[in-house]
């Protein structure tokens, strides 16, 4: 399994450290009621989480419409 650290989602988002360890946490919380074994903490599945940032940044509505 492929993952992402906090550093990689710092980066994808442009971020601070403290908004990435929010983000994953999100994602993480999302995993794990849908029961699946979750990778270290600090850590998140990029398949997953390349899917839910996608669909966050490009499917909600934008503040300037």
């Amino acid at each position: 399994m492929e993952i992402y650290t906090v550093d990689d989602v710092m980066k994808i988002l442009h971020c601070s450290k403290s908004t990435a360890y929010k983000m994953i946490r999100i994602v993480r919380d999302e995993l794990k009621q849908q029961g699946y074994i979750l990778p270290p903490a600090g850590k998140v599945p990029k398949s997953y989480f390349d899917e839910r940032i996608y669909c966050l940044l490009y499917t909600s509505p934008s503040p300037r419409d």
